[in-house]
Parts: C-alpha cells; structure tokens; sequence
C-alpha cells in the first residue's frame, strides 16, 4: 500500500517508521495521522537499551550522513536523554548485548536534566599515532533548548555531516548549530604541535614570588604582638542587688526518683535543674563579670610592608618540546563505519515517543520523507498567530501592553480622527491568525452589524460549486476580553453535502471609506482560516 513514503533507495542506510510491529510499539497520545506508531521509552527511573542493524553499512567516504528522528516528550522530561547512538561496524557487534560501552560512531541528539538543557554531537575519533579514541564534542548552541523541552509538541532533530568536514545540526528543519569537525569540536580533532615537557621540573633558586617583606622596615617599639583583642570593659559596674551567693539554677525539690531508675544501670539519680526562683527578682545570680570591649591597644602580630621582589622571575611554565602523539587529519568525517543504530537512556520520565528514524545519504531523499511524515503531522498542529503570540507574550509581561499601546498610537496621532479606531484595529486584525479551537474565539451574541450574505473585504468570496450559509454571530478573544469580533460565520462545503475545508488569503481594506456601514464593500473585513473547521470568519473589529 502507497502511504507516500520515499523509496527505500540505496542511499538510505536506516529507516524505522515503527509501523512494522517489529518491537513493542504503540500511537502517540496525540495522534494526528493513521497508522501513526512510534517506539515509546515506558519505565521511569530505569535504564532503556535497544538496537538494530541498519540495512547496509555507511562508509565515511565521499557521500554525506543524514541523521533524522522525532522526539516526542509527552509527559514532560525533568531529567533524561533522547539521543541515538550510531554503533561502529564491527564484526564481533552483537546487539544482543548492546550497552553503555558499545563502541559508537556518532552520538546526537537531546538530553536534559534540570536547567541543563543540551543538544548533543558527539564523535569518536581515532588517533592515527596511538590507536586510541577520544570523544569530540561539539559548541553548545546558541539557541534557547528550553522549548524543545517544554513545548509538549514532537519535534525534529536532524544532523547532516559533509565529507568536506562540515556539519549542521537542526530542529523542526531550522538550523541551530553548525561548523566544522576540524575547528569547533572539543577537544580539537588535531592535538598542539608542542606540549610541556612531563619531566621539566622547576629550578630550586627559582623565584617566583612577585612581592616580600620590606627587610629595610622594623616594628615599631610600643607594638604590642601579645596585646588581647577583648579586655573587660573597666567602666562596667556590678548591678545593684546582685546575688553572688547564689546559684542560677538549683535541683527540682518536687522531682522525685522513678520507680524504674536503676542506680546499677542508670547511675546515680539526680533531680534535674530549674531556675532560682530567688533569681528572678534579682538582676543576676552567681559570680559576676564585667562584659567585655575591643581593647583599644591592640594591634595584632606586626608583619612588615609588601615591595616588589627585585628578584623576580616570573611564573615558571616547563618547557614545550616537539608533542610525539601529535598527527595531521585533513578529514575527520572519514570515522569508523557505521552498522547499527541504538538507543541507550535513562530518564525520569517515561513515555519518550520516537518516531521516524532516517539515516540515510542523500538530502533529498530526507527532505521527501520529510515532506511526506513530519510536514504532514505539523499541517494538523493549531499554531497561534503574530496576534495570538502578542497577547500571550503581554498575559506574561504585562509591560508589554504599554508597548502595544504606544507602537499604535504613534501611527495614529497623525491621521484623521474619523479613521483612528478602526483603522488601529484593522491593523492589528491583519497581523493575526485565529483559531476556532481551545476557546480563543468565545461566542458572545448573534447582533451584529454587517448584513448576512455580504462579502466585505475584497477576494474573500468562496470558490465557485460551493454553498455559503451565513451566521452573523459576535465573537470575544478569550484572553482580551475588551476586544469583540463582530463577524460571518460562513460554513463551505461542497455541492452535495460533502465538507471540504476551503483556505483564502487574509484580505483586509486597511483604507476604510469614512462613514461607510458594516456590510458595505469598503467594510474593513479580514477572512482567515479556522483550522479544524470547514469554516471561515468574515469579520470586522471594533469597540
């Protein structure tokens, strides 16, 4: 069955849609397309392996790697990874076993743990020299990772690496990182041509001291070094009445021994302590001290001043000699092949929905597959408009609304005054994209001023071969309750009875007739899509 998926070319070295039923799989909680499965990462707190070998073996030669796949956090991510692994060909692999150590080629994609959000790239790279690998990270983006981790949608992550060295790193089909393997990776691909000598060792007449003690400098003679930082404060009296026969506290004279003391186990019984009732008519009991003060003498240990070392030679460093692991690698994207794609994760929350898996070298061949999987996913997604966006951006900032205020305003000190109010709103009104979905568009009442059956607002008829029954109905925005739309309720379908869903260009007369009436063909009017309605609003805005 043709489900308009790409052929599976020879440049596709890995596709998993998860609809073969192959591992254990299910739909995502929002499904938008039939037959829409995807292999979800179910338990919390616990480590998740799974792999599987790609169709054929990519060789890093003169071909570029596509890596593309759909993450989905449908509860959220507080802390864990949804990165893919692309494990290093191997004769021995056994994917049975596959684990945290399962050499890699290629590791990409995103992870998270509190306010550390990443977008991993990381590649293994073998040193000619010693046969050893290292791991070679790439920069952190400089896009804000936060709403890929919180935005509750499916979004796209796709690494495309060039055999010239190049690389770029998307998300939803938009580039956040890019740059090359030679010089934004960390460490660098190539070590430093020197290194410090392992066996140097600093000189022990070296003297790196940048300042000592002036030895020209003396204490002073009346410089105490044993004077006390506290002395008591000599002018302190004792209080009048101060009872310094007597005790503070005295033993309880109505405790008595418990019946279960054990003077073999407890030791000896004593009753426990009170305060001297005689004490708190009194202004203190027991010996008395003068409080003390700083003591105006004292000084601290003498050291003498700070000057320049004349001596000076500086920080000592080793010396550098000639770095015997040092090598020259014009082409890092020549890695270790690749034979099998795994996922290897923790998280702390489950339900990672993944979705889509592409590793394949040719551009084309993704961006059709793109074309035919994500794009038709996101056609269904209501996304707010430039409107919409301002009036949720200002419910967060509410300094924003001054801004609003002023950014309209200025345009409209200079106008007429019969064209301010409707021209402002008019304004505004072609900015925006409205949806009859989640209760943005709240109806409030049937009365409004353009006649049923007119068509304000120029190109905003509906095609030919379609009925247009019209309702005239009031409309509030939810989250800007003092702003009405008065408007057409226009439902199109096909002759027939068959719905279909009919989109116009928004069309707005920002140039309104003065005096003219709702309904007349110089109405300001706007005709905007709803998206999951066959319907359209013919409407105008005021106050």
């Amino acid at each position: 069955m043709d489900d308009g998926s790409p052929h599976l070319s020879d440049d596709i070295y890995f596709l998993e849609s998860f609809e073969s039923g192959e591992w254990t799989i299910e739909s995502p909680q929002d499904r938008r397309l039939p037959r829409d499965n995807g292999l979800v990462l179910k338990s919390p707190a616990k480590l998740h392996a799974i792999a599987s070998s790609m169709r054929q073996v990519f060789h890093f030669k003169d071909k570029p790697l596509i890596v593309q796949y759909e993450v989905h956090f449908q509860d959220g991510v507080d802390c864990g990874g949804a990165y893919i692994k692309l494990l290093s060909h191997r004769d021995d692999l056994d994917l049975t076993q596959f684990h945290d150590k399962t050499p890699f080629s290629i590791m990409f994609g995103p992870d998270r743990c509190g306010k550390d959000y990443k977008m991993h790239f990381i590649f293994r790279h073998r040193n000619p020299v010693t046969g050893l690998y290292e791991e070679k990270h790439a920069k952190k983006p400089s896009a804000d990772m936060n709403e890929y981790f919180t935005s509750q949608q499916s979004h796209l992550y796709s690494l495309v690496l060039y055999p010239d060295n190049h690389f770029k790193i998307l998300i939803d089909q938009s580039v956040i990182n890019e740059g090359s393997l030679l010089k934004d990776m960390s460490p660098p691909v190539i070590p430093p041509k020197e290194i410090e000598d392992p066996e140097d060792t600093k000189p022990e007449d070296w003297d790196d001291r940048i300042q000592i003690p002036d030895p020209n400098t003396r204490k002073p003679l009346d410089w105490d070094d044993d004077a006390p930082r506290w002395i008591p404060d000599p002018t302190a009296v004792k209080p009048l009445g101060w009872l310094d026969a007597e005790d503070p506290f005295i033993s309880d004279p109505d405790a008595e021994k418990p019946e279960d003391w054990d003077d073999s186990m407890d030791g000896n019984w004593e009753a426990p302590l009170i305060p001297n009732p005689v004490c708190t008519v009194a202004p203190g009991c027991g010996e008395w001290t003068a409080p003390t003060i700083l003591n105006p003498a004292y000084k601290g240990k003498w050291k003498p001043p700070m000057i320049p070392n004349p001596n000076y030679q500086g920080l000592w460093k080793p010396r550098m000699i000639p770095n015997p692991d040092y090598f020259e690698d014009p082409h890092p994207f020549r890695m270790d092949a690749i034979g099998a794609v795994g996922l290897e994760l923790w998280s702390l929350t489950p339900n990672i929905f993944f979705d889509n898996l592409l590793v394949c070298s040719d551009e084309k061949v993704a961006e059709q597959w793109t074309a035919n999987m994500w794009e038709k996913k996101q056609v269904t997604v209501s996304s707010p408009g430039i409107f919409l966006k301002l009036l949720a951006a200002a419910g967060k900032r509410p300094w924003l609304w001054g801004l609003y205020v002023f950014t309209v305003a200025l345009p409209v000190a200079v106008l007429p005054k019969r064209y301010k109010l409707k021209r402002v709103v008019g304004w505004w009104l072609c900015c925006g994209q409205f949806t009859g979905h989640g209760g943005l568009l709240e109806p409030i009442s049937a009365n409004t001023g353009c006649k049923a059956g007119t068509n304000p607002g120029q190109g905003a008829s509906p095609p030919q071969g379609t009925h247009t029954p019209t309702h005239q109905r009031q409309f509030r925005i939810a989250n800007a309750p003092n702003l009405h739309v008065f408007g057409l309720w226009e439902e199109t379908g096909a002759p027939g009875g068959n719905p279909h869903r009919h989109r116009e260009n928004m069309q707005t007369s920002l140039m309104e007739d003065p005096g003219s009436e709702p309904g007349s063909p110089n109405c300001e009017a706007a005709v905007l899509p709803l998206r999951h309605h066959d319907a359209h609003l013919t409407f105008y805005l005021t106050f």
